[in-house]
């Protein structure tokens, strides 16, 4: 408990009450379950799989339980249905296999520049054709020349993160964590 001298030293903000709306970024469901959204820009954003919640670095631990009218207060946004930069994906109604790059996605052509781009089988996230239709298509992969940007490389004993047609290297394993 604090004096009101104390208190003094804080300049009034907003009162938070029933109709407040929660921070951008905030993670929300009912205690009924069902759907995850995320709030941004006063709008909720529903998750589409755990899937798409895991691979964005979302904490299931972070998501705040909310009453039925809160979250009947916001109106619903977009869906959050994409992958982030450098997930692999395969189309489960053809096989056709993509790397997400940014908005897009970039078909990885023989299985050969699979292999040579150092990415492994067990990675792919299997994805129906109504996902795939999210993104539009980017340059096709023929050949090794660069990694797509989002891809983790490993190099000398360092972790590398390719953003931007740079190299960031990560310095410690709890800054790769941090980066989901």
């Amino acid at each position: 408990n604090v004096s009101a001298a104390h208190l003094s030293l804080y300049a009034s903000g907003t009162n938070l009450s029933a109709s407040t709306t929660h921070p951008n970024g905030t993670l929300i469901k009912t205690a009924a379950g069902g759907s995850v959204y995320r709030i941004e820009g006063g709008l909720k954003r529903p998750i589409l799989s755990a899937s798409v919640f895991d691979n964005n670095g979302y904490r299931w631990s972070l998501i705040a339980v909310v009453s039925q009218a809160k979250l009947d207060s916001y109106a619903t946004g977009s869906a959050i249905g994409t992958y982030p930069t450098g997930k692999v994906i395969r189309d489960t109604s053809n096989d056709r296999v993509y790397v997400i790059e940014g908005a897009s996605k970039r078909r990885v052509v023989t299985p050969s520049v699979f292999a040579d781009l150092g990415y492994n089988w067990n990675n792919v996230i299997a994805v129906g054709a109504a996902h795939i239709s999210l993104y539009p298509n980017g340059s096709d992969l023929w050949s090794v020349m660069k990694h797509p940007n989002g891809t983790l490389i490993t190099a000398g004993g360092g972790v590398y993160l390719l953003e931007s047609d740079s190299k960031r290297l990560i310095t410690s394993p709890a800054i790769f964590e941090d980066q989901g």
